[in-house]
């Protein structure tokens, strides 16, 4: 079942990657939309590295509190998907 709805994911995707383009104007919006989905995507990733260094010196306090806000987070994620 996950690697079927991967493959739906992916398959959106592509449609999405690969639309009727006709113009300049439709051109240039895409370019953008694609140079801020990177952008974001930059960020993540920055974030994710910046925090996995941060993760070894934490307290336990503060290891609890990550884990409690991070399943907090992944439960409301999964009821709004």
């Amino acid at each position: 079942m996950g690697l079927e709805q991967l493959s739906n994911v992916l398959n959106d995707f592509q449609k999405f990657l690969h639309p009727a383009i006709s113009g300049l104007d439709s051109t240039l919006i895409t370019m953008g939309f694609l140079i801020l989905v990177l952008l974001i995507f930059g960020g993540i990733v920055y974030g994710l590295f910046k925090l996995a260094r941060a993760i070894p010196g934490m307290t336990a306090r503060q290891l609890f509190l990550f884990t409690v806000i991070l399943a907090g987070a992944l439960i409301l994620i999964g009821v709004i998907i």
